[in-house]
């Protein structure tokens, strides 16, 4: 990872991006988001063997439920105010007082939409189905208003990654201490909600005070909505579409198989976000430098950066999908025990879509949001959605957890060939392609020393200690023997040094 983010250092070093502007380091801000995300894999690790065996497959399936309501609240929220207002705010930033202006709209237009998103709540909660799990929505509603407030775009907008990381592993280490304090039972469901929602919204707490370093954040009357109405909708109803696709597996799931299948699939998707949670760590970074190229037409340096991103992403993705789908038993064993063994063949469905999750995200941040194509976005996440609840209608009632999952590889395969059909034009197709067939290459020793490593007879822990150990060092040795462009960029860069 040290070496790639070498590689793009270089890449982001020859931009001119403002001359008169000292811009802050986008390889830092890489490598710190991508501290941030291996400390978000390593946590729940920590915790989440311990809360699947404390709680008990039922109550994680009632938490899954509520937090699949709250995702749909959460949208309604939020407006799809996020990635207009990185893209436009990463335009602005350079004057003060049209910032400033632009902040407090979005911030305005969050607030209303908050208390919208509360009054909807309080209807679904009377609803027959929803209101044996009104409690835990109600706990985790709290973080609806806490978002509102945080402004975290805020903070991607300045590319103040370096707050965002000492803040995230500040309250991560407050909720594990609190979640082996006071979760001790089945009965530490709400107890287990709470401390969940108190470590977004002391977050959020701080964002609103550090705010304060950039812009003076305040209610105003003017919020020209009309301005920004039409590309807000568009982001909503992208992310709307979105919100069905990711969480109607779940919400589905509970309604026509019940708790337990939730739990079981909770898992899965659980590790598979932990994955999906890698890549996007690069690209929510990449966002706002893009979208100043973009609006400067710096066209020959966003299409370096964007290429540089791309080759990553795949060096990444193709054999942590591999991985992950060869060692899925033994990661389901470890991380939540054998009660949870049947989300097994869930997890290596999902595996199978964390590749085209990948590309379909990079497509999304690299192209269509900065270059403000938003009819695309809107198009390929309502068709995919649309997919996607269909499919769960007949698949989740005959093959539960399993159907959910293969629901979700052949939605993320629709959002990628639809926003494929766009980008390709765009790509310098023989040099991508050249990395991700030595990728794949590689990957195939990979699962070469895997196979053979998991005829020994050993514990589960060291075993899956050794094959990831062993898997890297393959995968990266054969990296080196096929000459990869970005690899041995960056050991030429090391032996520099």
């Amino acid at each position: 990872m040290h070496l790639l983010c070498i590689r793009l250092w270089e890449v982001v070093r020859r931009m001119q991006v403002n001359r008169h502007q000292k811009g802050k380091s986008l390889s830092i801000n890489v490598i710190l988001n991508m501290f941030r995300t291996f400390m978000n894999m390593a946590f729940p690790l920590i915790t989440y063997p311990y809360v699947t065996r404390v709680l008990g497959v039922e109550n994680l399936g009632k938490y899954n439920f509520a937090s699949s309501i709250i995702g749909y609240l959460t949208l309604i929220s939020a407006f799809g105010i996020s990635s207009y207002a990185i893209r436009e705010g990463a335009r602005l930033r350079n004057s003060r007082e049209k910032e400033n202006v632009f902040v407090n709209q979005m911030f305005t237009i969050g607030m209303i939409t908050t208390l919208l998103s509360y009054v909807i709540m309080i209807v679904l909660c009377g609803m027959r189905s929803i209101e044996p799990y009104k409690y835990l929505i109600y706990i985790q509603s709290l973080s609806l208003i806490g978002n509102a407030v945080g402004i975290e775009w805020l903070n991607s907008v300045y590319e103040d990654f370096a707050y965002i990381t000492i803040r995230s592993l500040a309250f991560q280490i407050l909720s594990i201490i609190l979640m082996f304090a006071f979760v001790k039972s089945e009965n530490g469901l709400y107890i287990y909600a709470f401390i969940c929602v108190l470590a977004g919204v002391g977050g959020y707490v701080c964002n609103y005070l550090h705010s304060k370093k950039y812009v003076r954040v305040r209610l105003i009357k003017n919020v020209e909505l009309k301005k920004h109405l039409r590309p807000l909708l568009f982001f909503f109803f992208s992310n709307l579409t979105t919100t069905i696709f990711v969480n109607s597996d779940q919400t589905m799931l509970g309604l026509l198989s019940g708790d337990y299948y939730v739990g079981i699939y909770a898992v899965a998707v659980k590790i598979y976000n932990i994955l999906k949670n890698i890549f996007t760590s690069i690209l929510f970074v990449v966002m706002p430098r893009v979208c100043i190229l973009s609006g400067q037409d710096e066209d020959e340096s966003q299409h370096e950066l964007s290429e540089t991103i791309l080759k990553m992403i795949l060096i990444i993705v193709i054999p942590m999908a591999v991985g992950i789908y060869l060692t899925s038993e033994k990661v389901v064993l470890i991380v939540a025990g054998a009660e949870y063994i049947e989300g097994v063949s869930a997890l290596k469905i999902l595996a199978l879509s964390v590749l085209a999750a990948a590309l379909a995200s990079y497509m999304t941040y690299i192209y269509i949001v900065p270059g403000a194509f938003d009819k695309i976005l809107l198009i390929g996440s309502t068709v995919s959605a649309f997919i996607n609840v269909v499919l769960n209608l007949f698949m989740i009632p005959v093959w539960k957890h399993n159907g959910a999952a293969f629901t979700t590889l052949i939605s993320e395969l629709v959002v990628f060939a639809i926003e494929w059909m766009y980008v390709k034009p765009k790509l310098d197709h023989r040099r991508v392609f050249k990395t991700c067939i030595q990728s794949v290459a590689s990957c195939t020793f990979m699962a070469l020393t895997i196979y053979l490593l998991d005829r020994l007879s050993c514990n589960t822990v060291l075993l899956l200690f050794l094959e990831v150990c062993v898997g890297i060092i393959g995968y990266c040795a054969c990296m080196i023997i096929f000459r990869n462009e970005m690899v041995m960029y960056g050991l030429k860069k090391l032996q520099r040094k």
